[in-house]
């Protein structure tokens, strides 16, 4: 299985519809921003494992049969085919969006996380921002 980067936008979206769309159904509205708020960690979790500390275009998880049939399943690995980063905010949105409605400290820490990370690895010194081509190398 795999996920691009793009996905990410839906961590934002789920919360936003979590407080629009079911004004008389909490469970539902409770599922969809516990959903919004799943999909965003796992999210942040494609910047915590290069150490770069930025997102791959694409991560894979591992199946149990990946290796010899152990029972190793979701775990998270870049896709050596799609190794750059190319500054996408969807992640920074839904952390946004959910510290809006949650109020949890936690997604703005974790947002900060990534704006050094941005600020750290790819800065140029002409002051804009530049993507880069592999996220698993520290320069």
């Amino acid at each position: 299985p795999k996920m691009d980067h793009l996905v990410c936008f839906m961590g934002g979206l789920l919360a936003l519809g979590s407080q629009t769309l079911f004004e008389n159904d909490v469970h539902k509205a409770q599922t969809h921003l516990a959903l919004a708020e799943q999909i965003t960690q796992t999210c942040v979790n494609m910047y915590d494992i290069t150490p770069t500390g930025l997102a791959p275009e694409i991560v894979r998880f591992t199946t149990p049969s990946d290796k010899d049939g152990e029972d190793n399943g979701g775990v998270m690995y870049v896709d050596p085919g799609a190794k750059h980063n190319l500054l996408r905010p969807e992640t920074v949105e839904s952390l946004f969006v959910l510290h809006r409605i949650t109020h949890k400290p936690i997604y703005r820490e974790m947002a900060w996380e990534i704006f050094n990370s941005f600020r750290d690895v790819c800065r140029i010194p002409t002051g804009g921002y530049s993507g880069i081509m592999d996220v698993t190398k520290v320069k």
